[in-house]
């Protein structure tokens, strides 16, 4: 299966630098072995060269809230604290989310590690030179399925697949979400055949930007099937995704249907599934909802395994 996860916004980049003396070739002007070590001084650039980054370009742009991570409505896996990063147009400018100061770098860009709120809503307010800018930013928490007595409800950010995925002709595909207990789950497709998703007991993964390894592991419920890939599925709604293998005009739209008593709750699966047929060359496009974003890759997705790779949106590459 190919699976691309993204991380809009700017990427953290490090520097390696690895200073190689023990096999340099004699330059110019270089102290011999016997020579006193008070004939030779380091250069500034030398002195420069241990250990130091570059500094920050500065930005003097207009006040601007971009808010990067997290994003609008996302699922968070962290429970206690969390990573938020964006950037605010201009450095110099005081921020606080939530109340809490947060410190801004010479070209804009901050990072701040604060609790999740209860309520799961981000607040940011900016000032500089003047100028006031505000934004809010709300989140879903990962808080356990409901109980039975509640109302027929899907925790959001919790049903996949969801967005572009490609995988070969009869791959399974396993289709997972969180409830409400106590319901009967099944999977309808275009054509009216259906398959079951059973409910299970499973452990809180740890996934996501910000993996929350602190805390004790987390039970909860949740709904679970898959079904061997004979054809396309297309979502419903936002923007066309890129795909790998084009989806055919007639691709239609599988719907995840929640049931118990008089009570019945439809919400279609928002994925855009191609397939590969036999022979064809399995190859991947990098897809975010930024084109100036960065998308991850593990080595095996959904594992919960460290990420190694980071595209450009828009990156093709064979498999």
């Amino acid at each position: 299966m190919i699976r691309t996860r993204q991380v809009a916004g700017p990427t953290l980049l490090v520097t390696l630098m690895v200073l190689s003396t023990a096999c340099a070739p004699a330059r110019p002007g270089a102290r011999p072995a016997d020579a006193p070590a008070a004939e030779v001084q380091p250069g500034p650039s030398a002195a420069a060269s241990r250990g130091s980054l570059p500094p920050v370009p500065a930005r003097n742009g207009p006040l601007a809230i971009d808010i990067v991570y997290p994003g609008e409505g996302q699922a968070l896996t962290a429970a206690d604290s969390n990573f938020v990063f964006g950037s605010v147009g201009t450095g110099g400018a005081r921020l606080t989310i939530n109340g809490q100061p947060v410190e801004v770098a010479a070209n804009g860009a901050f990072l701040g590690f604060l609790p999740v709120p209860a309520n799961g809503v981000y607040d940011f307010v900016a000032e500089a030179g003047g100028q006031r800018a505000t934004a809010r930013r709300t989140v879903t928490l990962p808080a356990a399925a409901g109980a039975g007595g509640g109302s027929l409800s899907i925790v959001g950010g919790t049903l996949i697949p969801a967005g572009a995925v490609t995988v070969r002709e009869g791959e399974r595909v396993t289709v997972r979400f969180r409830a409400t207990q106590g319901a009967t789950a099944r999977l309808v497709f275009p054509d009216g055949t259906s398959i079951p998703l059973l409910p299970r007991s499973v452990v809180q993964r740890a996934e996501g930007f910000q993996q929350d390894v602190s805390g004790e592991p987390r039970e909860f419920i949740e709904y679970a099937g898959s079904f061997a890939v004979q054809a396309p599925l297309t979502t419903i709604r936002g923007t066309a995704p890129v795909m790998v293998a084009p989806l055919p005009p007639g691709a239609g739209t599988a719907t995840v249907e929640l049931v118990r008593g008089r009570d019945t709750l439809r919400t279609p699966l928002e994925v855009s599934l191609g397939v590969l047929r036999a022979g064809e060359t399995r190859v991947a496009v990098a897809a975010g909802d930024r084109p100036d974003s960065t998308v991850i890759g593990q080595a095996l997705p959904g594992t919960g395994t460290p990420y190694e790779w980071f595209f450009p949106v828009g990156t093709v590459f064979t498999v």
